[in-house]
């Protein structure tokens, strides 16, 4: 969730990073109006509802990619394509090398983004498997990556159950209206 609220505070310039805490909302409710001097005279009300809000926005980009993600990897796995450690390493020093020479910034990158080292082996990880895996369709880009989404909702989906808390539309159980 902390990478996600860094990450849509970063869309914004002077935005500031709030992370909602379900259920009271409190400390949320603190840093809005601590950090947002429009919202210091809102009602506890109106700071619920947009903490709420934030914090479903949020939890349904998290678990989007998650879920997602665990589909890759099963995918991945089950078509025999999914990187070693040392592929996942060998690509991050690579990228690292490109991204950040010498070695600078990489730090600040991880403090910016609020990703920890692991995060983003992680993230390596899934685009070295959906790189693979998109390889094996056939089209544009554009069309191998909606085939294999559509590849792994029909593979997957149906595997993939939410509880009301997280409720969603990759989500076996979810109805909409």
């Amino acid at each position: 969730m902390y990478v996600a609220a860094k990450s849509q505070a970063a869309q914004a310039p002077g935005q500031p990073v709030i992370v909602p805490d379900p259920p009271t909302f409190k400390r949320c409710i603190s840093q809005a109006r601590n950090q947002l001097p429009g919202l210091k005279k809102q009602s506890i009300k109106t700071l619920v509802a947009e903490c709420e809000q934030l914090y479903r926005t949020l939890m349904s980009q998290v678990m989007a990619f998650l879920i997602q993600s665990d589909w890759i990897q099963a995918d991945g796995a089950r078509l025999r394509v999914a990187p070693s450690d040392a592929e996942v390493a060998a690509t991050l020093t690579k990228d690292k090398q490109q991204q950040f020479p010498g070695g600078k910034g990489y730090q600040a990158f991880l403090a910016k983004t609020g990703q920890s080292a692991q995060d983003v082996r992680f993230r390596v990880r899934i685009n070295l498997i959906f790189s693979r895996l998109t390889a094996r369709e056939k089209g544009s880009a554009t069309a191998r990556e909606t085939a294999l989404i559509k590849r792994l909702k029909r593979l997957f989906g149906a595997q993939t159950l939410c509880t009301a808390a997280v409720l969603m539309a990759d989500c076996a159980n979810y109805r909409s209206g």
